[in-house]
């Protein structure tokens, strides 16, 4: 069981699934001390690393170790054909690859090669090291090559995916279950699925949670109530019930009056709007929104924006050259710098830049995203000039 973890953790890693892949490796080793592997059995055989995918499954350590056996490299007979001296990588891990065939040079051979070197033009030896766990985007130890940007994002928005539902199935599991907690869980999915710019699964998963939440015994009054104001996104605590979603943002209330006290703002004019708040984590992380609760609020006014805007529900148009018609879901509209006043124009230019990088739970009614005007007080990182 313990070897079919190992195999499951290779598995993970093919697809690039790094944090399912750690996790089944320690799973896997902690499996086999439990079978009653000695520890230097294990780091022997854990010490070489390997060519994956490894072909044949082995359902022991023993046999396991014999993988690869017939396919070791005569250093010494390629020393003498190459002029390449081996001294220089006698420690090393030793690693074959074979390639299928001139049509599939990125598929090894499952077949055990037993021609090895008889054609040594075909041979290429390389030297190199392979990271263990390494962070962000990099793929090899102080050099500039990182992952494709959108390989990365689809493997964060596929990794959250998976978590939501592990949320879901938690609150489902429970007796008796909890269907307001698997509807809340899904009203969070939507917003992954936005956040990540999916539309349709988006307008899928709010319309379902929408439904689930009244099959759970909320009132049409409640969800209107709640669904009537829109929210910056990513919310960073799950609230299990409507009742314990609707305090979110409370400790960020803002003070109006103090705004208008201080900068000369009438507030009435913007009396209906939704009251929406960003504060941003620090100087470096501005299109990242700080986890910890603002309780300071207006202490340092200065670092204050206001907005005023519309978010709109769902916005359908047509590319000019493909004629493919594409939805936008929760986009800023008709925006409005309203304090500071005055500004200076690249200073107002940057600030809708910043918001028009933010992203929104839209405005829902009957499940379904509508337009809806907010305000936005916008805190700066750094004092604003």
């Amino acid at each position: 069981a313990a070897m079919a973890n190992l195999y499951t953790a290779d598995w993970h890693l093919l697809f690039n699934e790094e944090d399912a892949a750690l996790t089944a490796y320690k799973r896997s080793y902690e499996v086999l001390s439990y079978a009653g592997r000695q520890s230097d059995e294990l780091d022997q055989f854990f010490a070489t690393p390997s060519v994956l995918p490894v072909h044949d499954f082995y359902g022991s350590l023993a046999a396991a170790s014999t993988y690869g056996q017939e396919a070791q490299i005569d250093l010494s007979e390629l020393h003498s054909i190459q002029h390449h001296d081996t001294s220089g990588v006698a420690d090393h891990a030793q690693l074959f690859y074979a390639e299928w065939g001139p049509s599939f040079p990125y598929t090894s051979s499952p077949d055990p090669v037993t021609h090895m070197f008889s054609t040594v033009r075909d041979a290429t030896l390389f030297s190199f090291d392979i990271s263990g766990v390494m962070e962000l985007r990099q793929i090899v130890p102080g050099a500039d090559l990182v992952r494709e940007r959108d390989d990365m994002r689809r493997y964060f928005y596929v990794t959250g995916l998976g978590l939501l539902d592990q949320l879901r199935s938690i609150q489902l599991a429970q007796a008796p279950f909890d269907l307001e907690g698997a509807a809340m869980a899904n009203l969070y999915t939507a917003d992954w699925h936005l956040l990540f710019n999916e539309e349709d699964a988006a307008l899928t998963a709010y319309k379902r949670s929408y439904e689930e939440l009244s099959y759970a015994g909320r009132q049409s009054d409640e969800l209107d109530q709640f669904f009537a104001t829109p929210s910056v996104l990513p919310m960073h605590d799950f609230y299990g019930s409507l009742a314990a979603a609707s305090t979110y943002g409370q400790g960020a209330q803002i003070d109006m009056s103090e705004l208008y006290s201080i900068q000369r703002y009438d507030p009435s004019d913007v009396a209906d709007h939704a009251q929406l708040f960003y504060a941003e984590w620090g100087p470096s992380f501005p299109y990242t929104s700080s986890p910890d609760p603002v309780t300071h609020m207006f202490s340092a006014v200065r670092n204050a924006t206001l907005f005023s805007f519309d978010i709109s529900g769902v916005m359908e148009m047509t590319r000019f050259i493909s004629r493919k018609q594409v939805r936008t879901v929760a986009q800023p509209l008709n925006i409005n710098l309203v304090q500071p006043s005055p500004v200076s124009p690249e200073f107002r230019e940057q600030m809708i830049a910043r918001l028009e990088q933010l992203q929104f739970r839209p405005r829902l009614n009957a499940g379904r995203p509508v337009e809806a005007s907010a305000t936005l007080i916008y805190l700066s990182a750094a004092p604003n000039p």
